[in-house]
């Protein structure tokens, strides 16, 4: 499946542990997920999209953007 990610392969792409995507899924927390044929897949779109939540910008330039 193309653009789909485990969750061994999420976590190295996030740079955290397969713990925590597990942990974050059982609280409801962290990127989306989806489960297919009991297997759970990321997508990497939606890994990008939660990753670009987390960014931050000087004061000034958000001020500029809005």
């Amino acid at each position: 499946m193309e653009g789909f990610l485990t969750t061994q392969q999420a976590a190295q792409a996030l740079r955290l542990s397969e713990v925590t995507l597990k942990r974050w899924r059982a609280k409801g927390q962290g990127p989306l997920w989806c489960a297919i044929g009991g297997r759970i897949f990321y997508q990497l779109a939606d890994l990008r999209h939660w990753r670009d939540e987390f960014l931050t910008m000087p004061h000034d330039i958000r001020q500029t953007l809005e």
